[in-house]
């Protein structure tokens, strides 16, 4: 499936799906397994002092891009 704009999060089975066509991630038989992902992402991000979108944004101000997606 061709995305126009990606989706916010994917989730593929790729040993039976290696080309990542079919996003499972709204199946609920995944849903345990994306809270842990989610938890994993949020612990590493913290550690890391990573912020998100924000951590990006303050990269473009200090660099002074002025690139579509800074803004």
């Amino acid at each position: 499936m061709g995305y126009l704009k990606r989706p916010e999060y994917e989730l593929y089975d790729i040993v039976n799906d290696p080309f990542e066509q079919k996003n499972i991630i709204n199946e609920s038989k995944y849903q345990k397994e994306l809270v842990a992902l989610k938890n994993n992402l949020s612990g590493w991000m913290q550690k890391q002092g990573d912020k998100g979108i924000n951590s990006e944004l303050s990269v473009c101000d200090r660099k002074g891009f002025s690139h579509r997606r800074c803004r």
